[in-house]
């Protein structure tokens, strides 16, 4: 199962860093780790400790996530101002 999931993430940060800025990325990070959070603290522990467990995980995720995309955005924005190529 971690085998999918850590591949499907790939696939989407591929994506994400061909077809989106860094300034996209980082509101995309913040506003879904900002929602998950919103969601664990409002949701009661006694009722829906599951659905509280999954915004807790997605705020983590989204968060993974936009950091890895932003990490690599920055690695080909430093590779185009030395003048290499970026690979695609």
């Amino acid at each position: 199962m971690w085998h999918i999931i850590q591949h499907l993430m790939e696939e989407s940060v591929q994506h994400i860093i061909a077809k989106t800025s860094s300034a996209q990325v980082a509101t995309a990070a913040i506003t879904a780790g900002a929602t998950g959070g919103a969601l664990a603290s409002v949701t009661p522990e006694i009722v829906l400790p599951w659905l509280q467990l999954i915004a807790v995980a997605f705020a983590i995720l989204s968060g993974m996530l936009g950091s890895a995309v932003a990490a690599l955005k920055l690695y080909e924005l430093r590779r185009r101002m030395r003048g290499e190529s970026v690979a695609k």
